[in-house]
């Protein structure tokens, strides 16, 4: 089989959920609080900016509900944050819901916001991956 043919439906999927968001976040991909790659078809990375926590962005139901319908797994990558706020927790869980019934898994995350998500009982709706 050529390389090409068997990456032809990852590159697919990828502009695909790149075109989902943008249609969303019509604006510059970098002025997004996040960053959306999709590694495989049933995978989809959002890295969080640290300029996340008071991000307008978060607040629009866009910034969720552009993975609705993807039936794969989510992976939010909290890595750049030492902190989470309401802001933050409330779109997590929007998008949580929003990617239903797809798995949604929480990547990077430091001591002290793992402590606050599970005080939250964020864990019952997504996996905090240690």
């Amino acid at each position: 089989m050529d390389d090409r043919a068997a990456a032809a439906p990852l590159k697919d999927a990828t502009l695909g959920t790149v075109s989902a968001a943008k249609l969303f976040f019509p604006e510059d991909p970098a002025s997004w609080p996040f960053t959306v790659t999709m590694p495989a078809a049933s995978q989809v990375r959002v890295a969080v900016h640290l300029d996340a926590l008071m991000h307008a962005g978060l607040f629009r139901p866009e910034s969720h509900r552009w993975v609705h319908g993807f039936r794969g797994t989510v992976q939010v990558d909290l890595a750049r944050l030492t902190f989470v706020n309401s802001p933050i927790c409330g779109w997590m869980i929007n998008l949580s819901r929003s990617a239903r019934p797809g798995r949604m898994e929480v990547h990077g995350t430091s001591p002290r916001v793992r402590e606050i998500m599970r005080f939250l009982r964020l864990d019952a709706l997504m996996v905090i991956v240690e």
